[in-house]
């Protein structure tokens, strides 16, 4: 799909994955407007546990705003669907993603 200026968030792990999606949503002209990165209680990713502050740090040197939703396993899905959908009352109605090979993610 193009995402040649349209308004997007990246599903943020931090690792090569999210980075190279992004890249490529940028490449296409698409505006990143949030990375977003699920977290558990408020100190450690869910993906790769890698520390907020690291992914923090990512996010300001990319210049792009991170938000992180804290979530246990059982809400995890139930709370990153009402974070998509504040994201599309801001006007961001696309999302990128790093692991697309995941059949459920495409539904998002």
């Amino acid at each position: 799909m193009k995402i040649k200026a349209q308004h997007f968030f990246c599903s943020w792990s931090g690792g090569k994955d999210s980075c190279l999606a992004l890249y490529y949503a940028l490449q296409q002209g698409g505006k990143a407007r949030r990375l977003l990165t699920m977290v558990e209680n408020e100190e450690r990713s869910k993906s790769h546990r890698l520390p907020v502050e690291l992914l923090q740090k990512q996010a300001e040197l990319l210049q792009i705003p991170l938000t992180t939703c804290v979530a246990s396993w059982e809400e995890y899905e139930e709370k990153f669907l009402a974070t998509i959908k504040k994201f599309k009352a801001e006007g961001i109605n696309y999302g990128v993603f790093g692991d697309i090979d995941i059949p459920g993610h495409l539904k998002w």
